[in-house]
């Protein structure tokens, strides 16, 4: 009964104010989003802002960015935007070309890196082929087709953005060049790094100059440091553990220092309105053209199309929506007979979502501080329509909406959750697979390698006066090992630090990890119980020493798999 008053509060508002956005309409969208989005999903604490023709008509916080001090959320309140950053990346890298290269337009684009970049930049891909013409188009739309690489990013396993930056050449294909589509993070990475050595300054620079051009005064990104952690304008973010919300421990965020062009920036609704604007203003501010409007543009253009053929709701059939394909750093999608650009972000546990509906020039921005990724009815993206339609006057597309519960948003679930959802068990370096039926522990402590995911130890656990093993990842991941009855050489992990806490913000149960060390000189990491984990080879011994700087002969003109 209720969702249906709110219907018909909803339509006999827009058939009295029409396009009017007023004290009434900022009402009825409080509504949908304290008593629908936050509600059925449990969000602690919301960021949200809405545009419209470059005017910001509302920005604000709902709920409670720390719940245990009792301090409320509002427009100045941070949040992890996640993969919301890509965008960022591909205005830096747009914007640089074209100042660069002024003659070349969008086909600079075209260009490929290895003909940009600086020589003392030292890139390469996993064949020579893609080395030789990977273009940063290829990038930003993410149809270089090789894998997102593993589990890096959640168990921080590579000290800095330039390694991570380095690794990327050991990535293995997984579809054809640009005949695939293969949503990575270590690529765009990658692009960010890339862009500030043509620019000649780092990425954190260029960040915080654009951000600085917007006016967006808060706007920061992730360091390994932590000094973002003492803002007293940052949330503290929540997960949902055996049903209660709990505090998630925040220094498991700076995992993601190490990919900030992946996934590092945090801002808040206020400066995400300006940024909004930003975009669809064509690059204007405060009378500024930041960026050239034909530049902006490049953003926009398709560079990898999606197989469309819609989708519908299931109670009422006129709404055609779903992913078209890829613009630089954006998806591009058709909602009900609009285009709308937009990417989701995914830190966990924040969960973001920005969309902007171009030809009306509405922008809508929404980020949560937990309890992790949202499925649930309604989700972000519902709620963004939701919005959307309140703000441009309809009175049919709201019902239709509200009253459905497709989730329209899981396109952007399938693009977004790829950490370690596709694996690839070449092997790191040769090795005879000598199979060891029981385990002394001197035999395996030492460090062990894999080509993208880092490195591991296997060490003795100080806690336990050196007569249990450990394995440790990173200073966010690592654990004591506990042989599994009946098993002779495979071992449970016990983490000793909070690095479940990551899974708790996933509606999945939580995994199990254990290491193997069934083949000589070799510790097999296995996660289980859901499909978003399977096996990592990790060799020992082997280490960025030992893998060939340049993954490919002389002779080759690729593609090729990794086999070293």
């Amino acid at each position: 009964m209720k969702l249906k008053f709110f219907v018909v509060l909803i339509a006999s508002s827009l058939l009295t104010e029409g396009l009017a956005f007023n004290a009434e309409t900022e009402l009825i969208i409080d509504e949908l989003i304290e008593n629908y989005f936050m509600r059925y999903n449990r969000i602690p604490g919301l960021g949200v802002s809405v545009v419209r023709n470059g005017t910001v008509l509302m920005s604000k916080g709902y709920g409670m960015k720390n719940v245990t001090a009792g301090l409320p959320s509002d427009g100045n309140t941070l949040f992890a935007i996640g993969s919301i950053t890509k965008s960022f990346v591909a205005i830096l890298v747009v914007r640089t070309l074209n100042e660069l290269y002024p003659d070349r337009g969008s086909a600079i684009l075209d260009i490929p890196l290895a003909e940009l970049i600086p020589d003392t930049v030292n890139f390469t891909l996993s064949d020579r082929y893609r080395a030789e013409h990977t273009t940063f188009r290829d990038i930003l739309t993410h149809r270089t087709c090789l894998s997102n690489g593993g589990v890096h990013l959640i168990l921080g396993s590579l000290p800095s953005a330039s390694e991570y930056a380095y690794r990327s050449r050991y990535l293995p294909e997984i579809c054809e060049f640009r005949n695939g589509f293969e949503y990575n993070n270590h690529m765009l990475s990658l692009a960010g790094e890339t862009i500030a050595a043509i620019a000649g300054t780092t990425l954190q620079d260029l960040v915080t100059d654009f951000a600085n051009e917007l006016g967006m005064e808060n706007t920061t990104y992730v360091d390994f440091d932590g000094s973002y952690e003492s803002s007293p304008d940052m949330s503290q973010p929540y997960v949902l553990r055996d049903d209660v919300l709990v505090e998630f421990d925040i220094f498991q965020i700076r995992k993601v220092h190490m990919a900030l062009g992946a996934g590092g920036i945090l801002s808040t609704a206020n400066d995400m309105a300006k940024y909004m604007n930003f975009h669809l203003n064509l690059g204007l501010v405060d009378g500024r053209q930041i960026v050239p409007a034909n530049v902006m543009n490049w953003l926009y253009t398709v560079g990898y199309p999606f197989d469309f053929r819609g989708g519908r709701t299931d109670e009422i059939g006129s709404i055609v929506y779903g992913d078209l394909g890829t613009a630089q750093g954006l998806f591009s999608t058709l909602y009900d007979g609009w285009n709308i650009i937009h990417h989701g972000g995914y830190w966990p546990p924040y969960h973001c979502d920005m969309r902007l509906f171009q030809a009306t020039r509405i922008g809508v921005f929404i980020c949560a501080n937990g309890p992790g990724v949202i499925f649930n009815f309604p989700t972000h993206e519902i709620t963004a329509y939701s919005i959307f339609e309140l703000i441009r006057g309809s009175t049919k597309s709201i019902e239709q909406i509200l009253s459905s519960k497709v989730n329209l948003g899981k396109p952007f679930v399938e693009h977004q959750f790829a950490y370690g959802h596709r694996t690839n068990r070449a092997p790191t370096v040769l090795h005879h697979k000598q199979i060891r039926t029981t385990v002394e522990p001197e035999d395996v402590l030492g460090v062990y390698g894999h080509p993208y995911d880092g490195d591991v130890t296997i060490r003795y656990d100080p806690e336990t006066n050196n007569t249990a093993l450990q394995v440790f990842f990173s200073d966010w991941a690592y654990g004591r090992l506990e042989q599994v009855p009946g098993f002779n050489t495979t071992f449970s992990i016990e983490w000793q630090t909070s690095f479940n806490d990551h899974f708790y913000s996933y509606p999945f149960p939580i995994p199990s990890f254990w290491v193997d060390f069934g083949v000589v000189d070799t510790a097999l990491f296995r996660g289980g119980e859901f499909d978003l984990y399977d096996e990592f080879e990790y060799v020992k011994n082997a280490t960025l020493d030992t893998f060939p700087p340049i993954p490919w002969p002389p002779t080759s003109c690729g593609p090729e798999t990794l086999h070293h």
